[in-house]
């Protein structure tokens, strides 16, 4: 900042000049000469006063801001510490969450996957149950419809057997229950005899039950063996009746069947006992003897 003061009259001219803040200059030109002084601020003492309240002020200012400071700085050191302690516990809590957020979500995936394969199985149960359900209606059906049939022919059957039991039997034939029997006198081999029942419009003796077996004892004479319809000459040691069905009741002799000394005994007879209702041997088909035939 510059500063000018003039001063002019008869004798004299006064100039002061502000060179800046710090330094001032005066001039005075008088009676043709010139004088010039230069002064420094400082050496005013009012200056001087303010200058050191402003150093003063500026020295207690930063005394407040040191001790503030420092009583902040101890008053608060317990809390930051605590603080700090709370952010490690906090931290590692949130570590450890995160590692257990890791946990939960690998055991979700896993039991999401587990939760798909139930489903699908589930799914795959469901269909094989509803097609079992509709096999199960279907069988039931043709269980009730066979059921049907079976009734109906067991009544046809019943109507039959009357008829047939009020049928008169050809010449030599002895009639027994529904059926009508034929003893032959002529000695032939299994094979042989069932052709001849054949041609009787008959087959070898089928026993269904102990009275026939009792009735066929009857008509064979003491200790005689006769053919009946009962072969394994299909299946070895599978004994069927002559129409191909399985012995349901059977009268084999002690021991019996057991191809005596390994020979082959394929075909059954008829063995008469006097004081029980017979029983069954296997013998060689190639052996001749009586038979009897049935229709």
């Amino acid at each position: 900042m510059s500063k000018t003061m003039v001063e002019d009259n008869d004798s004299s001219t006064m100039k002061i000049l502000d060179i800046d803040d710090d330094t001032h200059s005066m001039t005075r030109t008088r009676d043709g000469v010139k004088y010039s002084v230069h002064f420094q601020w400082w050496k005013r003492p009012y200056k001087v006063a303010a200058l050191c309240l402003g150093l003063l002020c500026v020295l207690l200012l930063a005394g407040i801001i040191g001790l503030g400071v420092h009583f902040t700085g101890q008053h608060y050191s317990p809390e930051r510490d605590q603080l700090q302690t709370s952010y490690n516990n906090m931290t590692k809590e949130r570590d450890q969450l995160q590692i257990n957020y890791s946990t939960l979500t690998k055991e979700r995936d896993l039991l999401q996957t587990s939760f798909s394969t139930l489903t699908k199985e589930r799914d795959q149960l469901q269909t094989s149950y509803s097609t079992l359900t509709k096999e199960r209606d279907q069988l039931q059906t043709s269980y009730s419809t066979l059921t049907k049939d079976r009734d109906q022919l067991q009544r046809e059957t019943i109507r039959l057997n009357k008829k047939l039991k009020g049928r008169p039997c050809h010449e030599g034939w002895i009639k027994f229950e529904t059926s009508c029997y034929f003893f032959s006198t002529v000695n032939k081999t299994w094979e042989e005899s069932r052709m001849d029942c054949i041609r009787r419009e008959a087959h070898l003796v089928i026993i269904n039950n102990r009275e026939e077996q009792v009735f066929i004892n009857g008509l064979n004479g003491a200790n005689k063996q006769i053919w009946i319809g009962l072969t394994d000459t299909i299946a070895e040691g599978t004994w069927k009746w002559v129409d191909g069905t399985p012995l349901t009741t059977t009268y084999w002799g002690d021991g019996q069947p057991n191809s005596w000394k390994e020979t082959e005994q394929d075909c059954g007879e008829f063995v008469h006992r006097s004081t029980d209702p017979g029983d069954w041997n296997d013998d060689g088909c190639s052996v001749e003897q009586y038979c009897v035939c049935e229709k």
